[in-house]
């Protein structure tokens, strides 16, 4: 289906430009669907070759040897990951989860955490509140209301 399709893809990328790192970076992500994890990791290190600065195909490359039950290899890969890309969320993940430190991931800036709030909420009280029959604020309005709160109005609650 659609996972030989994209082989096929970015195989024919590849061979177009070899020099192209995204390309190969993209043949060793389908390459690793398809359970060639071999050739997956001549794609990724090919594409780390090309794009030294991109954090993405250390990230991949960690990703193979955690799945392949390397650990120290992929702690290594990894760790090139995050000096590409200190912040990187995945990373930083991957990490806590390779050395046991869940606790060691950062948080995320309050601006941060703000915006990626914002650019869901208008999503989430239109498809999730419904879809979970979130009662919230009717609650909190019931509750104050029968304890005699002033300025709620037991009619809305």
């Amino acid at each position: 289906g659609r996972g030989r399709e994209a082989l096929g893809s970015f195989e024919r990328a590849v061979a177009a430009d070899g020099r192209n790192g995204q390309a190969h970076n993209g043949l060793g992500v389908a390459l690793r669907l398809a359970g060639q994890t071999s050739s997956a990791e001549e794609a990724y290190a090919r594409a780390a070759e090309l794009l030294p600065y991109s954090p993405e195909p250390w990230y991949n490359l960690a990703v193979l040897c955690k799945e392949g039950n390397r650990p120290v290899e992929a702690l290594s890969y990894v760790r090139l990951s995050l000096e590409r890309s200190p912040e990187d969320e995945r990373s930083l993940v991957l990490l806590a989860s390779l050395t046991g430190g869940g606790g060691s991931i950062p948080s995320l800036p309050d601006d941060h955490v703000t915006s990626l709030f914002d650019s869901i909420a208008d999503a989430y009280d239109i498809a999730v509140v419904p879809a979970l029959s979130y009662r919230g604020p009717q609650a909190l309005a019931a509750a104050a209301a029968r304890c005699g709160v002033p300025g709620v109005d037991p009619a809305a609650a």
